[in-house]
C-alpha cells in the first residue's frame, strides 16, 4: 500500500524564521548584490557593487536598467576596470575642473521688468538661467542648477550648479532692472 503524500505541518515558528522576523534576524538585514550600470545619487557610481533590499532591486533598479544582479559573468563584464577606461575618467576630471573653473569665473547678467521697490513682474528660473548658459556654449540642465525657489527681485545672487552628478559649483547671477 503506497503512503498518501501529507503536506508537512509548519510551525508558526519555523514559517517567522523563514520570513525573517523571528528576534535575532532583522527582515531588513535580507540583501541582494548589484552592479551599477549608472551613476545613481545617493547609491553609488557606474561598476561598483552594492547590497540594496530585493524589492529595490527587482522593482526599481532592475526594469529601469541602472543595474545588474552580480552574478559571475555580470561581475566580469562590468567590474573589469582597463586602462582605457582609467584614461577616460582621468580627462573626464580634467574636463570637470576646467569647468567648474569657468562657471566660478562667470557673471551672468539678466535684465527683467520689474517695480520701483525691485519686485520683478515675473521670476528667473533655473529654465532661463540654462537657456543663457546654452547661449555661450554651456550646457547644463535646468534640474542641475539648485535654486531654492524662483529669483522674484532685484540684486545678485549666488547659485550652486551641479554637474556630472557630484561636482558643484557657484554661479554669480546678477539680476537688474529692464
Amino acid at each position: 500500500m503506497a503512503k498518501a503524500c501529507v503536506p508537512q505541518q509548519t510551525s508558526a515558528l519555523s514559517l517567522a524564521w523563514r520570513m525573517g522576523s523571528v528576534r535575532g534576524v532583522k527582515a531588513s538585514s535580507r540583501t541582494v548584490k548589484v552592479i551599477l550600470k549608472q551613476d545613481m545619487e545617493h547609491l553609488g557610481f557606474r561598476g561598483e557593487l552594492h547590497a540594496v533590499r530585493p524589492g529595490h532591486a527587482r522593482n526599481y533598479l532592475i526594469p529601469q536598467k541602472i543595474a545588474v544582479y552580480a552574478t559571475l559573468d555580470n561581475m566580469q563584464k562590468y567590474l573589469t576596470t582597463s586602462e582605457e577606461e582609467a584614461q577616460l575618467k582621468n580627462e573626464e576630471k580634467i574636463r570637470q575642473r576646467r569647468m567648474e573653473k569657468q562657471l566660478s569665473k562667470l557673471k551672468l547678467t539678466m535684465k527683467r521688468h520689474s517695480v520701483e521697490d525691485g519686485k520683478l513682474y515675473g521670476s528667473v528660473t533655473a529654465k532661463n538661467i540654462s537657456d543663457k548658459l546654452a547661449k555661450i556654449d554651456m550646457e547644463i540642465k535646468p534640474e542641475d542648477i539648485l535654486l531654492e525657489a524662483p529669483i522674484k527681485e532685484l540684486g545678485s545672487f549666488d547659485i550652486p550648479v551641479r554637474w556630472e552628478g557630484n561636482r558643484t559649483a557657484t554661479l554669480k547671477l546678477e539680476v537688474l532692472k529692464r
